[in-house]
């Protein structure tokens, strides 16, 4: 990479940690920061007890985060709902408020929602980082977990600005049916896994290449060329 965008992913690299919650301790550190963004920040849940913000889905969730070098602050996370094999029509929070079958769009037992995906402000200041970027790190960290688990599919449910901005950058979800009320008005999309790094590689190669680990992660261009063929 050479590019003006390429270089500010490096030193996104350079200044930050992007890893995976393996363990109980960063995992509580994804749920405190989770607690700062939505409950602090934002207002969308009440102020908990201990300073957590958790709920049934993270028993079958795996986390990411990603943590300023300097300070040792995690600053952002982000957690991929898995499919809950018992309960495969309601393993998703998507599930919840979206009526649309989730199964006409995606293979349920290889797709993850892409979920509680947090940057903190208050954790931001005095820190020189573009939040456009760090929500690319945040991407970086669900493909990594995507590949390491041979997903083929993600759906969230997103705020409008957020798809848009994302799309920006080459990142394009599929609607499924129009908004709907979570925590303000929100849309319920899905995207098969290869088909959207495919197209971000065409229309924002940077992009491609800071979100795939300059394909490390990208085990999906392998899939897309063998279903092509």
């Amino acid at each position: 990479m050479s590019s003006l965008l390429a270089d500010s992913c490096n030193a996104i690299l350079r200044d930050f940690i992007i890893e995976a919650a393996t363990t109980p301790e960063r995992g509580l550190e994804a749920q405190r920061l989770r607690h700062q963004v939505y409950c602090v920040e934002r207002g969308f849940q009440e102020i908990a007890d201990g300073g957590v913000e958790a709920d049934a889905f993270d028993v079958h969730s795996v986390h990411a985060l990603v943590i300023h070098r300097a300070s040792g602050n995690a600053i952002g996370a982000v957690r991929l709902v898995l499919p809950d094999g018992g309960n495969r029509d309601f393993s998703f929070p998507l599930q919840k408020v979206c009526s649309i079958p989730l199964g006409n769009h995606t293979t349920l037992e290889r797709t993850a929602e892409v979920s509680r995906l947090a940057i903190s402000k208050q954790r931001l200041m005095g820190i020189k980082a573009p939040p456009a970027l760090l929500r690319l790190a945040l991407l970086r960290a669900v493909v990594m977990l995507s590949a390491q688990r041979s997903l083929t599919h993600w759906c969230a449910v997103m705020e409008p600005t957020l798809l848009r901005l994302l799309a920006g950058s080459g990142i394009h979800f599929v609607q499924l049916g129009g908004l709907v009320e979570y925590h303000g008005l929100r849309q319920p999309c899905c995207a098969k896994i290869a088909q959207m790094l495919a197209r971000v590689r065409r229309e924002q190669p940077d992009v491609w290449t800071f979100v795939t680990a300059d394909g490390k992660f990208d085990m999906f261009a392998e899939t897309q060329a063998s279903e092509a063929a």
